[in-house]
């Protein structure tokens, strides 16, 4: 491995490295953050008296009942994440069906001459292109029903 690969694959390494303990972070942050707001709503839920409340509390009870006992998701909302899931599957089969039949080297360019160069046929090859089309798909088709919802809310009555 040339000495340009190395510092190139070191770089690579410290900034996934770097990525992913911020990532971590964020999500213990995120977790205590919810399991402190809970313990706070299962007081006021304790501590409620509907005779004597004011609309602010009565507001503040409401949110804390949905915190602490969230609604289940509806039918319609389960069809749609598993259509999307869907969709998501077959853009990282399609992706990897992409990435066999174009057997060359591709070159990623990450900014500040930060580039990665790899055989698509290569395990890095195959996992970009399915991770790629598994996020591409569901997003792309999300955007265009978007804009085409929005062109016919336009021109309604």
């Amino acid at each position: 491995m040339s000495t340009r690969a190395r510092r190139t694959w070191t770089k690579r390494k410290t900034v996934m490295s770097a990525i992913a303990i911020t990532s971590a972070n964020a999500a213990i942050s995120s977790a205590a953050a919810h399991t402190a707001e809970v313990s706070r709503c299962k007081i006021i839920i304790k501590g409620y008296d509907a005779k004597t409340a004011t609309i602010t509390e009565m507001r503040e009870y409401a949110a804390c009942v949905n915190t602490v006992y969230p609604a289940p998701m509806t039918p319609d909302e389960v069809v749609v994440a598993k259509f999307i899931f869907v969709l998501a599957l077959l853009g990282m089969v399609a992706g990897l069906i992409y990435c066999k039949r174009s057997e060359t080297k591709t070159t990623t360019n990450w900014g500040g001459g930060f580039t990665v160069t790899h055989e698509r046929s290569s395990v890095v090859g195959y996992l970009l292109a399915g991770s790629i089309g598994f996020v591409g798909l569901p997003i792309a088709v999300i955007v265009v029903a978007g804009i085409m919802a929005g062109i016919i809310w336009l021109f309604q009555g």
